[in-house]
């Protein structure tokens, strides 16, 4: 399960970190992809044999590789903010949305708290697939197990 994790979790910080940076929408759904297969890698490495386990050992795996794609969406948040846009183009961008006006210390402090959110989302969203992702493979493996042949009698 451990490993399983790492592996997805320096997977998930890459693909958050350019996710984050190219455009934003993609990370929800790159959540998904990657919980379920943190969690059947996990069931790939453990090779649990009761269906509880394997669930138990997929949602750990989807939590710890959470938190690896939280740790990649923090940089490249702060990419888009302090390096692409900067803060007080950032600021100036919002204010054109809203009417508003901004200062760049409320809208870092107003994604900050929106990124809080996203990022508890994010968690509980690869560990519920990496759940998914555990149960998805003790199914199918399961039904590929051979009966035992019956043992020959030699004469």
């Amino acid at each position: 399960m451990i490993r399983s994790a790492l592996i997805i979790g320096a997977i998930a910080f890459l693909y958050m970190l350019f996710a984050n940076v190219a455009q934003m929408l993609c990370v929800p759904f790159l959540a998904v992809i990657l919980g379920i297969l943190a969690g059947g890698l996990a069931g790939f490495f453990d090779k649990p044999q009761m269906v509880n386990k394997a669930v138990v050992n997929g949602a750990l795996a989807g939590l710890i590789a959470g938190i690896g794609a939280v740790l990649g969406n923090m940089a490249g948040l702060a990419m888009r903010i302090f390096v692409i846009f900067g803060q007080d183009t950032f600021a100036g961008m919002i204010t054109n949305v809203t009417g508003v006006q901004y200062t760049s210390t409320d809208t870092t402090l107003g994604i900050l708290s929106i990124f809080c959110c996203c990022a508890a989302t994010d968690i509980v969203l690869m560990a519920a697939t990496g759940a998914l992702g555990g149960f998805l493979w003790i199914k199918f493996t399961s039904g590929k197990k051979t009966a035992a042949a019956p043992p020959q009698v030699l004469p």
